[in-house]
């Protein structure tokens, strides 16, 4: 059942995702470059929102914690993951624009 319900979970969110990321571009379409920044700005604001939404239960299992050390441990856990996530998605902004750029044509 778990596991259903991950595999619902992610259809839906990549669903969700396409459906975004096609609501951003007019009837016209736009160029790559601006198609790929939309799409990469839309999941890396996605992403980003889920990080905080970890970082926040891995808060709320810390502050629960009650002296059990292990479960404030797999809660720091949870908190430094999140954390690093954010820290490769900043690292996928910044790479997917300085591509962007490299690739865009010259404006006249």
């Amino acid at each position: 059942m778990n596991k259903k319900f991950l595999g619902l979970a992610i259809l839906l969110g990549m669903g969700i995702i396409s459906q975004m990321v096609l609501a951003q571009f007019p009837s016209g379409g736009g160029d790559f470059p601006t198609m790929v920044g939309r799409f990469f700005r839309i999941l890396i604001g996605l992403g980003a929102i889920i990080a905080t939404i970890f970082i926040m239960l891995g808060a709320f299992q810390f502050f629960t914690a009650g002296g059990d050390v292990e479960q404030a441990s797999k809660a720091k856990q949870q908190i430094i993951y999140a954390i690093i996530g954010l820290f490769i998605m900043w690292a996928a902004w910044a790479l997917v624009g300085w591509l962007l750029n490299a690739i865009r044509p010259p404006t006249i």
